[in-house]
């Protein structure tokens, strides 16, 4: 096998692996009217409150106009609100409503049930070695 072969089997088998996780998950967006990358969203803001959309563009890697946009629609499903920031006026930073934290903790628990059962039989240590591998993998394509 070629180091291409290998690279195509590793993408795609990241790939799917990514799809049958958002799979398992699209019920508990479905609930709560959330797509995957809105739901990301909300772990970030909640993570770090107060943060801006530009913080979020970061984050996830995309446009501002993206970023923008999915505070909007989170803010329309009142999951999310703005408020002016103390420091500067033209600054808007970004908290979870009550019900946004909830459903927030509701796909936290769903998350955790999941990577209970991915990493079922992995131990401690190839843990560690995933998460580094991942965290290279991520850096590579950014």
């Amino acid at each position: 096998m070629t180091t291409r072969d290998d690279e195509f089997i590793i993408t795609r088998r990241v790939l799917h692996l990514g799809n049958l996780l958002i799979n398992s998950q699209q019920d508990e967006f479905d609930k709560f009217s959330l797509t995957f990358v809105q739901a990301e969203a909300l772990f970030f803001f909640d993570k770090i409150k107060g943060a801006r959309a530009i913080d979020l563009k970061e984050h996830l890697n995309i446009s501002h106009q993206a970023a923008r946009s999915i505070v909007d629609r989170l803010c329309k499903k009142e999951y999310l609100h703005r408020k002016t920031s103390s420091e500067d006026a033209r600054a808007k930073q970004i908290y979870l409503t009550p019900s946004g934290q909830a459903a927030c903790d509701e796909l936290k628990q769903l998350g955790l049930s999941d990577g209970q059962r991915l990493l079922k039989q992995i131990n401690a240590k190839e843990r560690q070695q995933i998460l580094s591998l991942l965290k290279k993998m991520i850096a590579n394509v950014q």
